[in-house]
């Protein structure tokens, strides 16, 4: 293998590592984002579910109802 055609196989090995690596750093950032908007979900849900629950326990308490 001549010197040029080494020097351009490792140009284009360079330029892949590149443009991998760029797409490695966007994954992270996506998977940081959505990590994020799963635990502002998880959060949003849990509150409803507890408001619900409360809800629930005031309007069996005030009908004369055991609820538990």
């Amino acid at each position: 293998m001549s010197y040029h055609r080494m020097g351009f196989d490792l140009e284009m090995l360079n330029m892949e590592h590149k443009k991998v690596m760029l797409d490695l750093q966007k994954f992270t950032k996506e998977i940081n984002e959505a990590l994020y908007e799963c635990k502002e979900l998880t959060e949003e849900t849990v509150s409803c579910r507890s408001e619900n629950f409360q809800h629930d326990l005031e309007q069996a308490t005030t009908q004369g109802e055991s609820f538990l």
